[in-house]
């Protein structure tokens, strides 16, 4: 098979802000956009990129794409450049490009022969970068720095998740460094070698299509990462409820364990919001059905569950039994709703129902199709759907997935190669969009298990079928925080792991992790042990009980900073590298995080451990439990008795409390307590947002930012607050001022500066 390279530019000239080169049938084109932005599109030897028919209505991967700056570039004695906040230069003759940010520093560089390739479908593209730390990808085990790794991008439902698992349910295309950030806009399988051949050298391998290269240099991760979420989108501010603890197994059945189940809850006084309903609930695994003998009543059923403070959401898989008796099939099979093969037949797969049929989401009428079965739960008062088996996963072959020979499109132009990796983001946008179109006073939540870049704006995403392994509850907090810089910000494990039974400390440590992730349930799976928060004793009930009542008090934090994430995309879980970009030892950490910019998080996640040792970045931080004082850039060995997950507190942290309760409603989002860490001097800003929690008034003003000021100079301390949003001001608030080793309590009239002497 021929191998063509890009060696050298037969041909060169400039359209509109972009440089178009070309080498015989080979074409690459580069462009500035106006976010500094620069875009590579190398073609390859087809320059026809196969795009889907305009009635097929494929959404684009990326929300904004703006247009090249134009007049920028210039002509070089060897190619071209522009100077314009970076420096871009490419060379002609060879071929070569180089990215420098404004201080001259070269950031990446590509050279040929290697920098673009292409073998029949198959393109490769290297850079030359300076051996920086990597992060991103997505969903991937092991530590947050990727490099030396070689890893591929393909939904794949695997189990269990070994250190050498690869790849998995989620694939996004894009790596962070110090500097700048990397966005592929190729959906086809890729292959990611970050080094591991060559230590100089990133080198991706796509399957198919054009490597649509986005680079975005910036001055730090928090400046890139927004940028890029400029462009492909950010979060939707989410339900109040979703935010809660959320109970779940691999099944409740019948409809009286369901019940039995949340009244127990209640009984014992542990906060929990939802109830999941795994496929069980199901009459014969069809989707948007019930079981007649188990759920004979799920109007009853879910109507005591709102009763008791519960929302409930049903797990809906895109697999569709083939029975044409079942409406849903019925109905697809007349609207022409499934994927078909190259024969034109529809493809037909084994998963749960047995033999299925699966909606083709690349379509625009199918996803509108699919939202409007939606409306079949809805009516029942389900509150959320949870999207499984979307990979797509298929039984009994090789791949578990569709084979290649599957098609989509209205025209069948696109094949599934192309379509694979977006499948689930294409069926949670479906969901989504149904619940909106259905519920349109409500926020849908949707809950997913695959996705492609860009997945945030659609569900928030569950990392899979972990195992209640030690090793899997260290690497939730590792896979939490990649998810986070890979944009996907509301994201979760199943707390006490779901495959094999679990153990009570697991447990405790796993729900103390579960405190601060964004997203928290407990899930265990068919057969194996019971997971409840009472399933493992007094000891481990009453340890799973605090840290969900933290959560819960945490509310006017965690809210917040949700809030600031479908603003800005920024994640809710941080690795310590967000807040200390310059500190080395930060970007090694995958054992720690933040929860806003001052409050680190250490959990405990070796078995046995009554002790470990935590790396503190810069700055003087206070432990929440002992008030121990220790000065940064060190690590320190501390106390961690089974009861506690260790927490400093930087200074100048301030963290917002609420009532608490035994279910999310409006009044926990108000601020009854401020603790403020006064161990040093400090200048501080941090902000609490409140609005109903539901729908979309807020929009329109309807909501409270309560923004607090804050100075300490070593012996006087004030803080002032600023209140916007048409809600009603809060007058008051209690404040605890954690000093070096004291604390002091007094209450706040917001309206007033307080003024505290120490």
């Amino acid at each position: 098979m021929k191998k063509l390279q890009f060696e050298y530019t037969e041909t060169a000239r400039e359209i509109d802000g972009v440089l178009m080169l070309s080498l015989g049938t080979q074409r690459l084109e580069i462009g500035l956009y106006a976010d500094g932005a620069v875009r590579v599109r190398y073609y390859g030897e087809d320059p026809q990129e196969v795009k889907a028919h305009p009635e097929t209505g494929l959404p684009l991967l990326l929300m904004k794409e703006g247009k090249p700056l134009p007049g920028l570039w210039r002509e070089t004695n060897t190619g071209w450049e522009i100077r314009q906040g970076l420096h871009l230069r490419v060379d002609l003759r060879p071929f070569g490009v180089s990215i420098a940010n404004s201080e001259g520093k070269v950031l990446l560089q590509q050279q040929a022969p290697q920098a673009y390739t292409q073998r029949g479908s198959r393109k490769t593209v290297t850079w030359v970068w300076g051996g920086e730390p990597l992060i991103g990808l997505g969903e991937k085990v092991g530590p947050l720095d990727k490099r030396g790794k070689e890893l591929t991008l393909w939904n794949t439902d695997v189990v269990p998740h070994l250190p050498s698992t690869d790849p998995l349910y989620e694939s996004i295309p894009w790596v962070l460094s110090r500097s700048w950030g990397l966005f592929l806009q190729n959906s086809y399988r890729t292959q990611w070698d970050l080094g591991k051949h060559d230590p100089g050298k990133i080198s991706i391998q796509a399957d198919g299509g054009v490597l649509d290269q986005w680079i975005f240099v910036g001055r730090n991760p928090q400046e890139i990462l927004g940028c890029w979420l400029e462009r492909i989108g950010k979060m939707p501010m989410p339900p109040i409820w979703a935010i809660g603890h959320h109970q779940s197994r691999y099944s409740y059945h019948p409809q009286a364990q369901v019940l039995e189940t949340a009244r127990r809850m209640r009984e014992k006084h542990i906060p929990c919001d939802v109830m999941h309903l795994d496929i069980h609930h199901m009459d014969g695994y069809r989707d948007f059905t019930w079981e007649p003998d188990e759920f004979p009543d799920p109007d009853a059923m879910i109507r005591e569950l709102h009763e008791l403070g519960f929302r409930v959401v049903t797990i809906v898989d895109p697999g569709v039994k083939k029975d044409e008796a079942y409406a849903v099939c019925g109905d697809g099979l007349t609207e022409d709703i499934f994927c078909t093969k190259e024969t034109g037949e529809v493809f037909v797969g084994e998963v749960w129902p047995g033999p299925a049929l699966f909606p083709d989401f690349a379509r625009a009428r199918v996803r509108a199709w699919w939202g409007e079965q939606q409306a079949k739960h809805l009516a029942h008062g389900v509150d959320g759907i949870w999207n499984d088996m979307n990979e797509p996963s298929v039984f009994n072959v090789p791949d578990k997935t569709f084979p290649p020979d599957v098609r989509h499109g209205e025209y069948a132009e696109l094949s599934h190669a192309e379509i694979h990796n977006r499948y689930g983001s294409l069926m949670c946008q479906a969901s989504r969009e149904g619940l909106r179109r259905f519920a349109p006073e409500k926020r849908p939540f949707v809950l997913t298990r695959a996705g492609f870049a860009g997945i945030q704006r659609h569900a928030a995403v569950w990392l899979g079928d972990n195992s209640s392994w030690w090793e899997h509850l260290a690497q939730a907090v590792m896979m939490c925080l990649n998810m986070g810089i890979s944009g996907v910000a509301f994201v979760g494990t199943d707390i006490g792991g779901f495959l094999q039974d679990g153990e009570g400390e697991l447990l405790a440590r796993w729900a103390q992790l579960g405190t601060f992730t964004p997203f928290c349930r407990n899930h265990s799976n068919l057969e194996t042990l019971p997971q409840e928060p009472w399933a493992f004793g007094q000891e481990v009930e009453e340890i799973y009980r605090r840290a969900m009542e933290l959560r819960y008090r945490l509310l006017p934090t965690l809210y917040s900073l949700f809030e600031e994430s479908s603003r800005t995309g920024s994640p809710i879980m941080r690795p310590l590298l967000w807040e200390f970009p310059e500190d080395e030892a930060a970007w090694r950490i995958n054992d720690e995080f933040l929860v806003g910019p001052d409050c680190l998080v250490a959990p405990v996640i070796q078995k046995g451990a009554r002790e470990r040792l935590v790396y503190l970045p810069g700055g003087t931080w206070q432990h929440r439990n002992t008030g121990n004082i220790y000065e940064g850039n060190q690590h320190v060995m501390v106390d961690a008795p089974l009861a506690e997950i260790p927490m400093f507190m930087r200074e100048g942290a301030i963290l917002g409390f609420g009532c608490g309760g035994e279910f999310t409603h409006i009044d926990l989002l108000n601020v009854e307590t401020l603790e403020v860490y006064a161990q040093a001097p400090f200048r501080t800003m941090t902000s609490f947002y409140a609005d109903a929690g539901e729908g979309y008034e807020y929009r329109k003003g309807e909501y409270r930012r309560i923004t607090v000021n804050g100075s300490y100079d070593g012996q006087t301390l004030s803080l002032t607050a600023k209140q916007e949003g048409n809600w009603t001001s809060q007058e008051r608030v209690n404040v605890e001022i954690h000093w070096d080793g004291k604390v002091s309590r007094q209450e706040w009239m917001l309206a007033d500066e307080l003024v505290c002497y120490h």
